[in-house]
């Protein structure tokens, strides 16, 4: 018996094709009346290959909750991580760039200070490079002025920045132990007390030449 939908051969008597189901004859009724016509395979329930007739939800992939749980928590952690690294890095950076590079009053400052430290390295350090063959004879004129036991203190800076490379930072209050006084020697604005600063490669250094810390 051929199929005559695709033609395939059946035996006699087959109902249905073997090779593309077709129906060949129909089913005979039963005691209890006819029956639904078509095999099973042939009615709505039946699926063809390639074709999908339930929920659209149902064909895709699904993900447990518990895993989706991990998976936001583990996205969470990721991104605070990222975040506290770039705040590691971040800070890094200012502190070699903003926060490491002192100001010019920070470099005035610096210089008060080794004298009252005695301390001539900091004090070299704080000299621009190219001019610290002056630094030696400066250092010397101001701890001869101070004496074994004088020092700044209280001071006051005005700081002034022309441009990019040159600022100067006047003393305009303070006071000053002198060797031979027992008493501080007031600092006034009048006394015209200045550190010249330059500018060299973004940092700011104390130029010797127009430097006078000696009221």
């Amino acid at each position: 018996m051929k199929c005559p939908k695709c033609g395939a051969d059946n035996p006699e008597g087959a109902p249905y094709c073997s090779l593309c189901l077709q129906q060949l004859a129909p089913s005979s009724p039963g005691p209890g009346g006819p029956t639904q016509q078509g095999h099973p395979a042939t009615r709505e329930s039946y699926v063809a290959p390639g074709e999908w007739r339930g929920e659209a939800g149902l064909a895709k992939p699904h993900t447990s909750e518990a895993i989706e749980l991990k998976v936001r928590r583990f996205r969470w952690k990721t991104a605070l991580i990222a975040g506290l690294i770039a705040i590691v890095v971040l800070w890094i950076v200012l502190s070699f760039t903003v926060w490491g590079n002192p100001t010019p009053g920070d470099r005035s400052m610096q210089l008060i200070q080794a004298l009252n430290d005695r301390n001539f390295e900091s004090f070299n350090e704080v000299i621009i490079p190219d001019r610290r063959t002056d630094s030696e004879r400066l250092y010397d004129d101001f701890i001869y002025f101070l004496g074994t036991d004088g020092t700044f203190t209280d001071i006051k800076l005005d700081v002034v920045q022309e441009n990019e490379y040159d600022a100067r930072s006047h003393i305009v209050g303070g006071k000053v132990l002198i060797r031979g006084s027992s008493e501080p020697v007031d600092i006034t604005e009048a006394d015209n007390l200045i550190i010249i600063l330059e500018n060299h490669k973004g940092t700011w250094y104390v130029v010797p030449r127009g430097t006078i810390l000696i009221p």
